[in-house]
């Protein structure tokens, strides 16, 4: 068994088009993470959009840390008029948003109940 573990940083990129910003997520979204993805739903926010899309699908893991990121800038979304949507893709990030029961928390588009636009 290997002493050491590969490390895959989170990649962030940030976009805004007509009021929706998308920040989009590559890599791992864990503790070590955390801080810079705070960091940068934090940064978007303060554009004031009306949307702000967390694109998940190139995530190739998202732990608990990772998962209560995405409910915290749900709730600070809401506080700050206006709202997150999560596209999870499929993979790490959807298996831990199923566990959690994300969709009755967090608008995830694609799915019943979620925005489609």
């Amino acid at each position: 068994m290997p002493d050491e573990y590969e490390f895959t940083p989170v990649e962030i990129r940030t976009e805004e088009h007509d009021g929706v910003v998308v920040v989009a997520l590559a890599g791992e979204l864990d503790m070590t993470s955390a801080e810079v993805v705070v960091a940068a739903l934090e940064r978007a926010a303060e554009a004031s959009p009306r949307l702000i899309l967390l694109d998940l699908h190139r995530l190739s893991f998202l732990d608990s840390t990772g998962a209560r990121i995405l409910f915290d800038a749900n709730l600070r979304a809401g506080a700050q008029g206006h709202q997150i949507a999560v596209l999870e893709g499929s993979g790490a990030a959807h298996r831990v948003l199923e566990l959690t029961d994300a969709p009755a928390f967090i608008d995830l588009p694609g799915r019943p109940g979620g925005t489609t636009d």
